[in-house]
């Protein structure tokens, strides 16, 4: 077995904690965590084929929603399109 990077050491731990705090939600939260996710993907996906935002703005959508992802370990829970 190959030694880990610092750089994946730091992610399993950080995904652990997520994954823990997560665990420490109510159903009704996880759905509301979920639609807001989906939702957001949706968002982007017509904004990216209308072009009727300001990138920057785009820019910060995707941004808060990958944050999203990132925090609740939502790409090990659901499939990401």
């Amino acid at each position: 077995m190959s030694k880990k990077d610092k750089w994946e050491i730091e992610y399993e731990k950080k995904k652990a904690l997520n994954k823990r705090g997560l665990s420490g939600l109510s159903i009704e939260q996880k759905d509301l965590i979920d639609k807001t996710i989906q939702e957001n993907f949706e968002i982007l996906n017509h904004v990216a084929e209308c072009f009727d935002i300001e990138l920057d703005q785009l820019r910060k959508l995707q941004d808060n929603t990958w944050k999203l992802v990132q925090s609740f370990n939502y790409q090990d829970r659901k499939k990401i399109h």
